[in-house]
Protein backbone atom coordinates (compact mmCIF):
# COMPACT_ATOMS: atom_id res chain seq x y z
CA UNK A 1 0.00 0.00 0.00
CA UNK A 2 0.94 3.71 -0.60
CA UNK A 3 0.09 4.71 2.96
CA UNK A 4 -2.68 7.09 1.65
CA UNK A 5 -6.13 7.12 3.31
CA UNK A 6 -9.33 6.81 1.54
CA UNK A 7 -11.44 9.65 1.47
CA UNK A 8 -14.09 9.15 4.31
CA UNK A 9 -17.40 10.39 3.57
CA UNK A 10 -18.97 9.15 6.10
CA UNK A 11 -17.26 11.07 8.85
CA UNK A 12 -18.71 14.20 6.89
CA UNK A 13 -22.25 13.20 6.48
CA UNK A 14 -24.59 12.73 9.45
CA UNK A 15 -24.82 8.87 10.28
CA UNK A 16 -28.14 7.10 10.16
CA UNK A 17 -29.48 5.17 12.70
CA UNK A 18 -29.44 1.29 12.50
CA UNK A 19 -32.82 0.31 12.46
CA UNK A 20 -33.28 -3.60 14.53
CA UNK A 21 -33.92 -5.57 12.12
CA UNK A 22 -36.28 -9.06 11.78
CA UNK A 23 -35.13 -11.92 10.02
CA UNK A 24 -36.66 -12.02 7.17
CA UNK A 25 -37.02 -15.98 7.49
CA UNK A 26 -38.21 -16.12 11.48
CA UNK A 27 -39.29 -12.87 11.60
CA UNK A 28 -37.25 -12.70 15.00
CA UNK A 29 -35.60 -9.81 16.09
CA UNK A 30 -31.69 -9.96 15.10
CA UNK A 31 -29.31 -9.69 17.64
CA UNK A 32 -27.29 -6.50 17.87
CA UNK A 33 -24.04 -7.60 17.95
CA UNK A 34 -23.38 -7.91 14.09
CA UNK A 35 -20.95 -11.16 14.27
CA UNK A 36 -24.14 -13.15 15.57
CA UNK A 37 -25.73 -13.50 12.38
CA UNK A 38 -25.07 -12.49 8.97
CA UNK A 39 -25.16 -9.30 6.96
CA UNK A 40 -26.85 -8.94 3.29
CA UNK A 41 -25.31 -6.20 1.81
CA UNK A 42 -27.15 -6.03 -0.77
CA UNK A 43 -29.88 -4.01 0.97
CA UNK A 44 -28.24 -3.69 4.11
CA UNK A 45 -30.56 -6.24 6.00
CA UNK A 46 -29.61 -9.30 8.33
CA UNK A 47 -30.42 -12.57 8.47
CA UNK A 48 -29.74 -16.02 11.55
CA UNK A 49 -27.19 -17.69 10.35
CA UNK A 50 -29.36 -21.05 10.60
CA UNK A 51 -32.39 -19.35 9.01
CA UNK A 52 -29.61 -18.52 6.03
CA UNK A 53 -28.28 -22.31 5.99
CA UNK A 54 -32.23 -23.40 5.97
CA UNK A 55 -32.87 -20.99 3.08
CA UNK A 56 -29.73 -22.46 1.17
CA UNK A 57 -30.77 -26.32 2.09
CA UNK A 58 -34.66 -25.48 0.89
CA UNK A 59 -35.91 -27.65 -1.71
CA UNK A 60 -38.73 -25.60 -2.04
CA UNK A 61 -36.79 -23.04 -3.87
CA UNK A 62 -34.77 -22.64 -7.13
CA UNK A 63 -30.99 -22.27 -7.10
CA UNK A 64 -31.80 -18.79 -8.30
CA UNK A 65 -33.97 -17.90 -5.52
CA UNK A 66 -31.86 -19.84 -3.06
CA UNK A 67 -28.79 -17.28 -4.13
CA UNK A 68 -30.78 -14.18 -4.22
CA UNK A 69 -31.80 -12.35 -1.63
CA UNK A 70 -35.67 -12.78 -0.02
CA UNK A 71 -35.86 -8.84 0.33
CA UNK A 72 -34.34 -7.22 -2.41
CA UNK A 73 -33.93 -9.99 -4.57
CA UNK A 74 -31.04 -9.35 -5.99
CA UNK A 75 -27.84 -11.93 -6.38
CA UNK A 76 -26.22 -12.29 -2.64
CA UNK A 77 -22.37 -11.86 -3.23
CA UNK A 78 -21.25 -15.02 -1.96
CA UNK A 79 -17.12 -13.69 -2.10
CA UNK A 80 -16.57 -11.13 0.83
CA UNK A 81 -13.82 -10.16 -1.88
CA UNK A 82 -15.60 -9.52 -4.73
CA UNK A 83 -15.51 -6.23 -6.18
CA UNK A 84 -19.32 -6.19 -5.81
CA UNK A 85 -19.28 -6.97 -2.43
CA UNK A 86 -16.70 -4.47 -1.81
CA UNK A 87 -18.40 -1.44 -3.49
CA UNK A 88 -21.48 -2.17 -1.50
CA UNK A 89 -19.95 -1.74 1.91
CA UNK A 90 -18.62 1.76 0.36
CA UNK A 91 -22.39 2.65 -0.52
CA UNK A 92 -22.94 1.81 3.06
CA UNK A 93 -19.98 3.54 4.74
CA UNK A 94 -21.56 6.78 2.23
CA UNK A 95 -24.84 5.99 3.84
CA UNK A 96 -23.25 5.97 7.71
CA UNK A 97 -24.38 2.88 8.22
CA UNK A 98 -21.51 1.73 11.16
CA UNK A 99 -21.22 -2.13 10.15
CA UNK A 100 -20.22 -1.48 7.01
CA UNK A 101 -16.99 0.58 8.30
CA UNK A 102 -16.06 -2.44 10.60
CA UNK A 103 -16.83 -5.12 7.67
CA UNK A 104 -14.47 -2.91 5.19
CA UNK A 105 -12.00 -2.61 7.94
CA UNK A 106 -11.63 -6.48 8.09
CA UNK A 107 -11.56 -6.78 4.59
CA UNK A 108 -8.36 -4.42 4.66
CA UNK A 109 -6.93 -5.81 7.56
CA UNK A 110 -6.92 -9.39 5.82
CA UNK A 111 -6.17 -8.29 2.51
CA UNK A 112 -9.26 -9.82 1.03
CA UNK A 113 -10.77 -7.75 -1.90
CA UNK A 114 -8.36 -4.93 -1.56
CA UNK A 115 -4.54 -4.30 -1.00
CA UNK A 116 -3.40 -5.81 2.61
CA UNK A 117 -2.98 -2.08 4.92
CA UNK A 118 -2.97 -2.02 8.46
CA UNK A 119 -3.10 1.76 8.14
CA UNK A 120 -6.76 1.57 6.23
CA UNK A 121 -8.16 -0.65 8.37
CA UNK A 122 -7.58 1.68 11.55
CA UNK A 123 -9.46 4.20 9.15
CA UNK A 124 -12.15 2.51 8.37
CA UNK A 125 -11.95 1.09 12.69
CA UNK A 126 -12.08 4.38 13.52
CA UNK A 127 -14.73 5.37 11.35
CA UNK A 128 -17.03 3.13 12.91
CA UNK A 129 -15.87 3.86 16.27
CA UNK A 130 -17.19 7.56 15.83
CA UNK A 131 -20.21 5.87 14.80
CA UNK A 132 -20.38 3.70 18.11
CA UNK A 133 -19.96 0.21 16.56
CA UNK A 134 -18.88 -2.07 18.87
CA UNK A 135 -17.22 -4.32 16.63
CA UNK A 136 -14.70 -1.54 15.28
CA UNK A 137 -14.06 -1.04 19.25
CA UNK A 138 -12.97 -4.15 19.33
CA UNK A 139 -11.41 -4.57 16.52
CA UNK A 140 -9.45 -1.14 16.46
CA UNK A 141 -8.13 -1.96 19.92
CA UNK A 142 -6.31 -5.10 18.84
CA UNK A 143 -4.56 -2.70 16.23
CA UNK A 144 -4.07 -0.10 19.27
CA UNK A 145 -2.28 -3.73 21.41
CA UNK A 146 -0.40 -4.89 18.20
CA UNK A 147 0.71 -1.67 16.63
CA UNK A 148 -0.83 -2.46 13.38
CA UNK A 149 -1.79 0.80 11.63
CA UNK A 150 -1.65 2.55 14.62
CA UNK A 151 1.03 3.66 17.32
CA UNK A 152 1.16 0.77 19.89
CA UNK A 153 -1.07 1.50 23.13
CA UNK A 154 -2.19 -0.52 25.24
CA UNK A 155 -3.86 1.85 27.49
CA UNK A 156 -5.69 2.73 24.41
CA UNK A 157 -6.83 -1.01 23.57
CA UNK A 158 -7.80 -1.59 27.30
CA UNK A 159 -10.11 1.70 27.00
CA UNK A 160 -11.92 0.23 23.67
CA UNK A 161 -12.35 -3.18 24.83
CA UNK A 162 -14.23 -1.61 28.06
CA UNK A 163 -16.00 0.47 25.89
CA UNK A 164 -17.32 -2.70 24.33
CA UNK A 165 -17.38 -4.94 27.32
CA UNK A 166 -19.25 -2.61 29.12
CA UNK A 167 -22.12 -3.13 26.19
CA UNK A 168 -21.84 -7.13 26.85
CA UNK A 169 -19.71 -7.84 24.43
CA UNK A 170 -18.37 -11.14 24.85
CA UNK A 171 -14.94 -10.62 22.63
CA UNK A 172 -13.75 -7.90 24.69
CA UNK A 173 -14.07 -9.09 27.95
CA UNK A 174 -11.91 -11.95 27.06
CA UNK A 175 -9.61 -9.59 25.67
CA UNK A 176 -9.19 -8.21 28.58
CA UNK A 177 -9.15 -10.97 30.44
CA UNK A 178 -6.06 -12.30 28.76
CA UNK A 179 -4.15 -8.98 29.38
CA UNK A 180 -4.92 -9.24 32.54
CA UNK A 181 -2.86 -12.59 32.60
CA UNK A 182 -0.40 -11.00 30.50
CA UNK A 183 0.19 -8.34 33.18
CA UNK A 184 -0.50 -10.65 35.91
CA UNK A 185 -3.02 -9.09 37.45
CA UNK A 186 -4.58 -10.26 40.80
CA UNK A 187 -8.23 -8.67 40.20
CA UNK A 188 -9.93 -8.53 36.86
CA UNK A 189 -9.90 -5.34 35.00
CA UNK A 190 -13.64 -5.82 34.01
CA UNK A 191 -16.58 -6.83 35.94
CA UNK A 192 -19.51 -7.12 33.84
CA UNK A 193 -22.89 -5.39 35.04
CA UNK A 194 -26.22 -6.97 34.82
CA UNK A 195 -27.43 -4.49 32.18
CA UNK A 196 -26.78 -6.15 28.73
CA UNK A 197 -27.86 -9.44 27.18
CA UNK A 198 -25.04 -11.01 25.54
CA UNK A 199 -26.72 -12.46 22.60
CA UNK A 200 -29.47 -9.70 22.03
CA UNK A 201 -27.19 -6.94 23.18
CA UNK A 202 -29.92 -5.03 24.77
CA UNK A 203 -29.75 -3.34 27.83
CA UNK A 204 -31.86 -4.01 30.11
CA UNK A 205 -32.95 -2.38 33.69
CA UNK A 206 -32.85 -4.62 36.34
CA UNK A 207 -35.50 -5.52 38.35
CA UNK A 208 -37.40 -5.45 35.33
CA UNK A 209 -35.60 -8.07 34.07
CA UNK A 210 -33.18 -10.03 36.05
CA UNK A 211 -30.41 -11.12 33.99
CA UNK A 212 -28.89 -15.25 33.92
CA UNK A 213 -25.50 -15.52 34.19
CA UNK A 214 -23.69 -18.35 32.34
CA UNK A 215 -22.97 -20.96 35.15
CA UNK A 216 -19.60 -21.80 33.18
CA UNK A 217 -17.53 -18.87 33.10
CA UNK A 218 -19.71 -16.22 35.10
CA UNK A 219 -18.96 -13.55 32.21
CA UNK A 220 -22.13 -13.86 29.41
CA UNK A 221 -25.50 -12.68 30.47
CA UNK A 222 -29.05 -13.62 28.78
CA UNK A 223 -32.42 -11.66 29.43
CA UNK A 224 -33.66 -15.09 28.84
CA UNK A 225 -33.09 -18.72 28.86
CA UNK A 226 -34.53 -18.71 25.45
CA UNK A 227 -31.10 -16.32 24.31
CA UNK A 228 -28.66 -18.17 26.23
CA UNK A 229 -29.40 -21.21 23.98
CA UNK A 230 -28.99 -19.39 20.97
CA UNK A 231 -25.98 -18.05 21.56
CA UNK A 232 -24.87 -21.48 22.95
CA UNK A 233 -25.81 -22.99 19.33
CA UNK A 234 -24.37 -20.45 17.42
CA UNK A 235 -21.89 -21.76 14.68
CA UNK A 236 -20.05 -18.39 14.32
CA UNK A 237 -19.08 -16.60 16.87
CA UNK A 238 -21.18 -18.23 19.69
CA UNK A 239 -20.53 -18.56 23.21
CA UNK A 240 -19.76 -22.01 23.44
CA UNK A 241 -16.64 -20.96 21.39
CA UNK A 242 -14.87 -18.72 23.81
CA UNK A 243 -16.76 -20.14 27.12
CA UNK A 244 -13.90 -22.90 28.27
CA UNK A 245 -11.22 -20.49 27.92
CA UNK A 246 -13.17 -17.78 29.76
CA UNK A 247 -13.39 -20.02 32.79
CA UNK A 248 -9.59 -21.26 32.55
CA UNK A 249 -8.79 -17.68 32.67
CA UNK A 250 -10.89 -16.94 35.49
CA UNK A 251 -8.71 -19.09 37.46
CA UNK A 252 -5.76 -16.33 37.55
CA UNK A 253 -7.79 -14.57 39.71
CA UNK A 254 -9.26 -17.22 42.26
CA UNK A 255 -5.78 -18.60 42.58
CA UNK A 256 -3.95 -15.43 43.48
Amino acid sequence: TDGKKETATASTTHPEEDEEDDCPICLDALPKNAMKFMRMTCCGKGMHHACGIKKMNSKSMTLKQRNSCCLCRRKIPTDSGSQEFIEQLRHWIKKGKRWSMSLLAQNYENGTGVEQSWEQAAHFYKMGVEHEDVCSMVGLGFLYYNGHGVEEDVEKAKELFMKAAAQGYITAILNLKRIDKAEGKMMPSFTPTLTFCTYCGKAHNPPTTKLNFCSGCRSAYYCCKEHQILDWKLKHNGHKEVCGELKELNKQYQTK
